[in-house]
């Protein structure tokens, strides 16, 4: 794959765990490769669990997986990790090896794909979307 190709591929990745787990940036940002391959298959879906983010003193974020995004998350991890993980070592990184800002990608693959080309685009929008509906649906409960 090229860059291009492999940039496209982190930064859809990202949207995809974002819009589907609702979750803050810092538990994509943060995930780790070990936490990554020690996901566990539970009824069909696999189960991330991630130690270090913003409300972690509440316990691990849990990322849950469909196959199809389990299956492009192996692929990114063949591409962009070909040497052994060093204890602690993200998930994501930039091309040069630097950390990742998931809002960042995120805005790029919509920009990319003519959607919202005027704003950004980030986790939180989902984060807190989700967490109103609940809210809304346990008061109407």
């Amino acid at each position: 794959m090229t860059n291009e190709e492999t940039v496209f591929l982190r930064c859809y990745v990202i949207s995809i765990l974002c819009m589907r787990n609702a979750c803050r940036s810092g538990v994509i940002t943060n995930m780790t490769l070990q936490e990554f391959k020690l996901a566990e298959l539970i009824e069909g879906k696999w189960c991330v669990t991630i130690a270090n983010h913003k409300t972690a003193v509440q316990g691990p974020a849990i990322l849950i997986l469909e196959d199809d995004i389990y299956n492009r998350m192996q692929m990114f991890m063949s591409i962009v990790h070909h040497k052994p993980a060093a204890p602690g070592e993200l998930f994501f990184i930039s091309q040069n090896g630097q950390d990742i800002r998931p809002c960042q990608d995120m805005t790029r693959l919509w920009h990319h794909l003519g959607i919202r080309c005027d704003k950004t685009v980030n986790c939180t929008h989902f984060h807190k979307q989700v967490a109103t509906m609940v809210r809304l649906t346990s008061l109407c409960n």
